[in-house]
């Protein structure tokens, strides 16, 4: 039973990601936009960022899937794969609604807290 340490495995040329991304960022091979983008995308609910892309992709899927269904080609898998691509493009769209519900009830709840709060603090005692 032979344990070998990953860290001495590779020697001197070991190097871990994150100095090699500091040195990147050091020597601005990599835009501040970039990195901004980078980060905003690993944020908590920074995929979001990515529907339209996501549903571009998807859209070539289905065109690809249906092209080949009437083409004649694997006539049933494309089928299945353009019902499973439609229907994602389907919970993609119904989750974008919802997201934007979601996200205008809090903008407007946090509007209106704020409002209620100014108002609050203009009014004098009168006691």
């Amino acid at each position: 039973s032979h344990s070998i340490d990953p860290s001495k495995a590779f020697g001197n040329e070991h190097i871990s990601v994150v100095v090699l991304l500091q040195e990147t960022q050091k020597k601005n091979l990599i835009q501040p936009s970039t990195m901004s983008f980078v980060s905003q995308l690993m944020a908590p609910g920074g995929g979001v960022m990515l529907l339209p892309f996501v549903k571009i992709v998807i859209g070539c899927l289905l065109v690809v899937t249906l092209s080949a269904f009437a083409a004649g080609v694997a006539r049933i898998h494309m089928a299945i794969l353009s019902f499973l691509s439609g229907g994602l493009l389907f919970s993609l769209y119904f989750f974008e609604v919802q997201y934007a519900k979601v996200k205008g009830n809090a903008e407007q709840r946090s509007g209106n807290g704020s409002a209620q709060a100014d108002s609050s603090s203009k009014q004098q005692k009168t006691d």
